[in-house]
This record gives C-alpha cells, sequence and structure tokens, in this order.
C-alpha cells in the first residue's frame, strides 16, 4: 500500500513533467503551479532607487515576472531568479551579480579602490562612501572576513557575514 509521501513525490514529479512540456505554466518552489500570464508593459514603472525602467527592462518585467498566489515570492519565470530582478534583464542581473560590489551602496565597484587596504577593496568612489570609509575599522577577523565595525575600534565584534553568524552561533 503507498503511503501518503509517496503520492505527493507522484504528484510533484508529474507537475515537473507538465510544467516542463508547457511554456505556459511554471512551478514556484513552494510547489505552487501557475499560468505565465504576460501583463501590460506600464513604461514609466521605476526601479527601487526611483529610476525609472529602460524599455527593455520594461518590457522583461511584463513578460517575465511572476508572484506566486500561494507563497507570494517574487521570481523572474525566465531564469528563475527570486527576487525578481527589477530594472535588469537576466543577462544583466547574471552579470551584476558575479560584478564586485561597494560594502556600502552594494553597487557595481567600475574603477580602482579608493583607498589600498584590504578591508577597503571593496569600496566605490563614491562621495558617501569615501566617507564611510573614512569612519570604519580597516581590520581582518580571524575567519578572514573585515569588520564592521568604526575606526579607531580597541576590539571588534564577531563577524556579520551570514556564513559566520550560522557557523559560530552553532
Amino acid at each position: 500500500m503507498m503511503k501518503p509521501e509517496d503520492w505527493a513525490n507522484i504528484e510533484s514529479r508529474r507537475l515537473d513533467i507538465t510544467t516542463a512540456n508547457d511554456p505556459k505554466l511554471i512551478k514556484c518552489q513552494c510547489g505552487n503551479v501557475m499560468e505565465i500570464n504576460p501583463g501590460k508593459v506600464d513604461y514609466n514603472m521605476k526601479d527601487e532607487k526611483g529610476v525609472k525602467l529602460t524599455k527593455h527592462a520594461a518590457e522583461h518585467f511584463a513578460q517575465n515576472r511572476i508572484r506566486c498566489g500561494e507563497c507570494a515570492k517574487n521570481f523572474c519565470s525566465n531564469c528563475v531568479r527570486e527576487p525578481y530582478h527589477l530594472g535588469q534583464t537576466c543577462e544583466e542581473a547574471s552579470k551584476f551579480e558575479k560584478a564586485r560590489k561597494c560594502r556600502f551602496c552594494k553597487e557595481e565597484i567600475r574603477g580602482p579602490p579608493p583607498n589600498m587596504i584590504p578591508a577597503f577593496k571593496d569600496v566605490c568612489r563614491k562621495a558617501d562612501c569615501i566617507e564611510l570609509m573614512n569612519k570604519s575599522c580597516d581590520k581582518t577577523l580571524p575567519c578572514g572576513h573585515y569588520c564592521k565595525g568604526f575606526k579607531g575600534e580597541t576590539e571588534c565584534l564577531g563577524c556579520l557575514e551570514p556564513e559566520c553568524i550560522e557557523k559560530y552561533n552553532k
């Protein structure tokens, strides 16, 4: 006799096959299957920073952005990146994901760092970020990450990087 979890596995595999064979269907990480219905393009739409989307990014959003009706996750039907990469195409989002980013503003770093101290190699040249750099601790923690404290501290706090928090809190 089959157990309930066996039926669930069969149903899940059936849904995977169904969604793989029908380009109009997509399955969320929560298991909910939805039909992909492109929305109306809003050429006046803005990103999180208030910058108007390019024509191409607005069209990509209308075609590919999905919000799951079950878990409310917001993802891309094309590359399945979650959350949806607003203001970027899948290719731009992938490139940005791999790029060096400023430790303060999280924007892509395009030039040399403003300071050669290792703790500040990932700082951009915007005035606000340089001001923050000048107020920040330049020490390296035992785990290899940089301290996120203030300049002149006599003792650094523990590492605030997610993998170190998880590792050292166990």
